[in-house]
């Protein structure tokens, strides 16, 4: 079985479980996941002692509950990640982070995204921007807005698995092919 499909089936029974007890406890399941994932993203030695076979289960634990009480975590998300320890699933604690924020996002109709632009937005511009498109989407939109000079001008729309490329850079690279072929 593919990792993937693996934190699909985490994801959603610490979802399922979650939502047994609520919209806060989902919300409190959430947030807890994103601190712990900061943490990882702030501590590479961490992640790595997660992957780490050599240490064993009840290691890692010590390591989480002492993790845990640090970020004060609920007591779901404490038992979900010692579950984790003991299954050997640690590895793939941020796939399972993403899965569990799909579904509450898909369950709040929220649709996450990024906007990429040659130069950067003001602030101003941006919330025009997500304004416009949320309108047009029918849906509340979480863009993360960046910047990539490699696209000349226009912009590059990302939602879900959805891509609106609307850059210079490829509509050069289209006149191009266009222009070789003869057309």
């Amino acid at each position: 079985m593919s990792s993937s499909s693996v934190a699909r089936r985490y994801g959603k029974a610490l979802f399922d479980l979650a939502g047994e007890n609520g919209e806060k406890a989902l919300e409190t399941c959430a947030r807890n996941m994103a601190d712990l994932v900061a943490c990882l993203d702030a501590s590479p030695e961490l992640e790595s002692l997660f992957k780490n076979p050599v240490f064993n289960a009840g290691e890692k634990i010590k390591v989480l509950k002492n993790l845990a009480a640090g970020l004060r975590l609920g007591k779901m998300v404490e038992d979900f990640i010692s579950l984790l320890a003991d299954k050997g699933r640690l590895g793939i604690f941020r796939q399972i982070a993403r899965e569990f924020q799909a579904l509450l996002d898909l369950k709040k109709g929220i649709v996450r995204g990024e906007f990429i632009t040659a130069v950067p937005l003001s602030e101003g511009k941006r919330q025009e921007l997500l304004t416009l498109l949320e309108k047009q989407a029918g849906r509340t939109l979480e863009l993360e807005f960046s910047t990539d000079p490699a696209l000349l001008g226009g912009m590059l729309l990302k939602l879900g698995d959805k891509t609106l490329d609307a850059s210079l850079s490829t509509q050069l690279a289209l006149l191009k092919d266009t222009i070789k072929r003869g057309e």
